[in-house]
């Protein structure tokens, strides 16, 4: 049964959406630099974003009152920073201890695999019509083979 234009446009579509979104495995970053433009730029936010800058300090410390560190908890949270934070509870004033984590890279990862499995299925019913389908089918069959580089 040869399947009907409609269907194949589809397939094709598919595709090359997932081929746009993931033929290439994400690349882990070699260093902790976070490319950020904080948009408050009061005394602590300039400190968090040399911090979040900083390709090689993995862990800052702010020391400073109750205020300013929920300050920095919100901006942290607002921009959505690939960190965490505490507020370490010993001395005056406390000290909020962020450190920067792989979220992003970890995210990337998992859509990776989703489109990985998307394109399985995808090639299960890949048509057997033209060479611009076999070429995306081959395609898919290589991006899947394609381990994220840790």
């Amino acid at each position: 049964m040869e399947p009907d234009a409609a269907f194949l446009r589809l397939w094709q579509h598919a595709a090359e959406f997932l081929l746009d979104r993931s033929e290439h495995p994400p690349a882990a970053s070699k260093d902790w630099r976070q490319d950020v433009k904080l948009s408050c730029q009061c005394e602590d936010c300039c400190a968090l974003q040399a911090f979040a800058r900083d390709a090689q300090t993995q862990v800052g410390r702010f020391r400073v009152r109750q205020n300013r560190r929920q300050h920095l908890h919100q901006v942290i949270e607002r921009h959505d920073l690939d960190m965490t934070h505490v507020t370490e509870r010993k001395g005056s004033p406390q000290t909020l201890v962020s450190t920067k984590t792989r979220r992003t890279y970890q995210r990337q990862c998992a859509q990776h695999k989703a489109d990985c499995a998307a394109m399985t299925a995808l090639l299960d019913v890949k048509p057997d019509a033209s060479d611009a389908k076999a070429s995306l089918g081959a395609r898919m069959a290589a991006a899947k083979a394609r381990e994220p580089w840790t």
